[in-house]
């Protein structure tokens, strides 16, 4: 299933508002699925819902929607009057999503963003909190299918919700069956343990968003997230929502200063999300690639678990994963005939030697004598159809070995020993 990318307002605009509508077909112009637009908790009223929807309607762009709590909406208040103010502002961004026909709204929707505490959250915080989100979780419910998000971000910017497994937590205890988790690769990395461990702990069930971040705020794909590994495990669940690139303009004053972003990583927010796009989608490819596939073969190497080879350890075998049909999806997909045939011409050689005992002088004399026959000294000269013949005489040379109890060709024993599949 191919991946829908998306990317953020954040990218061009720190507030949102009606001058920024043109963020929208630009995002769809620049190859984006879907875009994230804030909404300031502090003013919803003046979000142009009207307008963004007119736009969503024009470009056909999927419309998600993120905001963040501050001290005066904060639900673990112990302030009755805070927490009310918070879950009516909330039902105002509810909405506007149903307005607009998003179907996510996302963020640190459950916690004042950087109103830490200095201590571990509290039972009372907790309380606090479920009571004020399960009240706008039904609302949305009666609004039809919106989904709420609750994003764990990093202990730097809350004490609240940290770790994926605390928010499943937290959504099964709000109860109300709308309630998910927005997951972030940048607050991940800096708090899980484990990438798939955390999307497996949300599973289907509960994983309802996706922000894919650099580690340091920077370009996707270019930093130290384990992107093969996160999305591995995303697809596993059979999560098919938004995947949306979060950052930030480096022209940016105020949100850079409350984010701590004090480095220019691309020239521009725009250029910085463009490339994250094309390394995301090169990353995605690469993983479309499936052990055994006759369309999109994936190769894989096996050594010892040595970081170094030791006397007596196994040697690193390149290219399992070839065969007769795997090789003519490679040459397909390569362009490349003879790249291919060297590396299956490889795979037969070290695999003879390293797993069936047989003497690399069995396989190097064979590809001495095809050099003598052509007149040539380099392995990078031999052409395809020298590689065929080649091949050929590798798998005979095996069979050969193994019809016989002891090989003349090793000083081991093949008594025992399970027959080869070589064709």
């Amino acid at each position: 299933m191919q991946a829908k990318f998306g990317v953020d307002s954040f990218i061009w605009s720190e507030n949102f508002t009606e001058r920024d509508l043109w963020i929208i077909p630009k995002a769809r112009e620049l190859g984006f699925d879907a875009i994230d637009l804030f909404i300031a908790i502090s003013h919803p009223d003046t979000f142009p819902t009207a307008q963004v929807k007119k736009e969503k309607e024009k470009t056909g762009i999927e419309v998600v929607t993120t905001t963040t709590l501050n001290q005066d909406t904060n639900f673990l208040s112990p302030d009755k009057g805070i927490r009310k103010k918070g879950v009516e502002v909330m039902k105002q961004i509810v909405n506007i999503n149903y307005e607009l026909g998003s179907n996510i709204f996302g963020g640190v929707n459950y916690a004042g963003w950087g109103c830490l505490s200095g201590k571990p959250r509290t039972e009372d915080e907790w309380k606090r909190s479920v009571e004020s989100m399960r009240e706008v979780a039904n609302y949305a419910k009666g609004k039809g299918d919106i989904t709420l998000a609750v994003e764990p971000v990093n202990r730097f910017e809350t004490h609240f919700l940290n770790i994926a497994e605390d928010a499943v937590r937290y959504c099964r205890e709000v109860g109300t069956g709308n309630l998910k988790v927005h997951l972030d690769t940048f607050h991940m990395i800096r708090e899980e343990l484990s990438f798939a461990e955390a999307v497996k702990a949300c599973g289907q069930e509960y994983l309802g968003y996706v922000h894919v971040c650099e580690n340091n705020r920077g370009i996707p794909g270019t930093g130290l997230v384990p992107w093969k590994e996160f999305f591995s495990a995303v697809r596993k669940i059979g999560y098919d929502g938004p995947l949306v690139i979060e950052s930030f303009d480096p022209g940016f004053v105020e949100l850079n200063r409350l984010c701590a972003i004090w480095r220019k990583f691309a020239e521009t927010g725009e250029e910085l999300a463009v490339k994250g796009l094309k390394n995301l989608k090169e990353i995605e490819k690469e993983m479309e690639a499936d052990f055994g596939s006759n369309e999109k073969p994936l190769l894989v190497s096996v050594r010892s678990g040595a970081k170094i080879s030791m006397p007596g350890m196994m040697d690193t075998i390149l290219n399992l994963g070839l065969n007769n049909e795997t090789l003519k999806a490679l040459i397909k997909q390569t362009g490349n005939e003879r790249f291919a045939l060297d590396s299956y011409r490889r795979l037969i050689q070290m695999f003879g030697n390293v797993v069936m005992g047989i003497e690399k002088n069995n396989f190097e004399n064979i590809l001495h004598a095809k050099k003598e026959e052509l007149g040539i000294k380099l392995d990078t000269e031999l052409d395809p159809s020298a590689l065929r013949d080649i091949i050929s005489k590798f798998k005979n040379s095996i069979k050969a070995c193994y019809r016989k109890d002891t090989l003349d060709c090793s000083g081991d024993s093949t008594k025992n020993k399970p027959s080869p599949t070589i064709s």
